[in-house]
Order: structure tokens, then sequence, then C-alpha cells
């Protein structure tokens, strides 16, 4: 770990130190040391790619795994499709861990896992909802569609629509497509109540940019988080080749630097340090 730690901060915009520091907080989530040498690299690009400090981007990574239930072999494009749906929605990188993070073990029952969440909160970022509060936007409506209430299920069955198809809850896109369609038969007054009744006031805001949001709106933002294969560690890369960017390179290298000094004088100087201690304990006896 202390070779991976000092060869992230000679290959990365992070010093080594905060390289070790990713790995501790790696290690207080229960990491063991592979799984960790295994995420770190992750977590550098995604902190790099969001601009955000090392603690909050492992975070996001951690407690999102263990929420979403995510397979270890698909950290990466986890990683790239935060990245990819920040760089191409009106939202960042931390507002969107911050939404999945509030969404917590909810987001489960979402058919199409992670992108399919990455793909719904882009879209209600783009109508004004992020972080925190789409989180917990999103987490209602998934709650009232999974199990609805009298009122709702009272709604679903005059406008013929349902949320499961065979068994198996439809995803969100098609489920908002289709439900848009069935409300938009009626009057502006009972569609008003109809999304009121199924979604709840609180969500309702967010509910009627989804069920507004056209098939277009939603393929060609599915497609540029499908297709997000290196997105993280790309947005990173920009991010050195900016001068505070070039900045920070140079002090992860001399900090490399330090710690090979300190490596070949620290075996000298601790048997200096020793001999002095004994001379004085003998001098004080």
């Amino acid at each position: 770990l202390r070779d991976l730690a000092k060869y992230m901060g000679s290959t990365t915009n992070f010093t080594a130190t905060q390289a070790a520091e990713a790995l501790n907080y790696m290690a207080l989530a229960g990491y063991d040391a592979k799984v960790s040498a295994t995420m770190l690299p992750k977590v550098l690009d995604l902190a790099a790619a969001g601009m955000m400090d090392l603690g909050y981007a492992s975070d996001i990574v951690t407690d999102a795994q263990t929420a979403l239930g995510i397979q270890m072999g698909d950290m990466t494009t986890f990683v790239d499709q935060l990245a990819k749906t920040a760089s191409s929605s009106n939202t960042s990188v931390s507002q969107l861990g911050e939404a999945l993070l509030t969404i917590g073990s909810t987001g489960r029952m979402v058919r199409g896992g992670f992108e399919e969440l990455n793909i719904v909160l882009g879209v209600l970022a783009n109508n004004g909802k992020k972080g925190s509060e789409a989180g917990n936007d999103l987490r209602r409506q998934l709650t009232r569609l999974v199990s609805p209430t009298k009122e709702a299920e009272v709604w679903f069955e005059k406008l013929g629509f349902s949320a499961y198809e065979n068994g198996k809850l439809k995803a969100l896109p098609q489920i908002y497509q289709e439900l848009g369609t069935a409300l938009n038969s009626l009057s502006d007054e009972r569609r008003n109540m109809a999304v009121s009744d199924i979604f709840g006031q609180y969500a309702l805001a967010g509910a009627n940019a989804l069920l507004n949001t056209t098939s277009e709106q939603w393929e060609t933002l599915s497609e540029k988080i499908h297709d997000a294969e290196g997105a993280a560690s790309d947005m990173a890369k920009i991010q050195q080749e900016t001068l505070p960017g070039a900045l920070t390179q140079l002090q992860s290298a001399f900090s490399g630097v330090k710690i090979e000094i300190f490596d070949l004088i620290s075996p000298i100087a601790r048997e200096f340090v020793v001999t002095l201690t004994e001379g004085f304990t003998q001098a004080a006896d």
C-alpha cells in the first residue's frame, strides 16, 4: 500500500500523502488491502474529475457500492458514468454523489441500476433539482411507484397504467413516458390531481419534470451516459493540463522527492537519535 501511494503520488495530481489518506478512508470503510489497492485509482480519478476532497470522493465510492450493491468489477463503470453525467447535464460529480447517497438502498429496486439512476438524476438536474434535494425527490417517487397508495392505484386503473411488466419494475424512462402520455389525456385540473395523488405533494415538481421530458431528451442523455468509458480519467487529465493542475503535479513530485530523501536518511537519523538519547540518559544518571 505504501508503494502504491508513492506511485499514485508521482502519476496523479495528488501527493503520496493524500493517496495514503484515501487508503485510510477505505480501511475505515472496512476494505482490506487488496480491495483498497484496486479502488484507489478510481477514487483519485473521481476526486480529480469532480475537483473534490479525497475523503468525500472515497465516501461516494464506498457508500454507493454498499448501498446500491455494486460489484467490484463494475466500479470503474460507476465512476466513469458519474463523471459523464456531470459533463452531460447541469450538475457536478459531488452533487450526483450526494443525490445517490441520499437515495441509498432504495436505488436497488431500479431495473437499470446505477446507470438508470444517473440518467434520471441528470434529467432532474436539468430541471433545477440537484444534490440531496434530487435524491430525496427521486426516493419518494420510487417508493410511490413501487408501493402505490390507494389513491394512486385508483388513478393507475383509470389510466390503464402499470409500473410493472411481467412482475418486474419497468425502466424509469419508460415509466415516466408511458405515465406522462396517459396523464395527457386528462384535463389540466384532473392531471394535477392525479400527479399529486400518485407522487405526493413533496415530489410534485420533480415528478412533473420527469413526466414532461420527451423521448428524445431521454434517449440523448441515455446514449451519452452509456458511452462513458474512460470519462473520469479524461476529466482528471483535463484538470492536470491547467496551470493549477501543473502546479499541483509539481507539488506531488516534490512530495515524492521528500519521501525518498526521508527513506534514505531515516536509518541514520534513527541511530543518531537513539545514541543521543542514551547519552542524555547516562548524563542524567
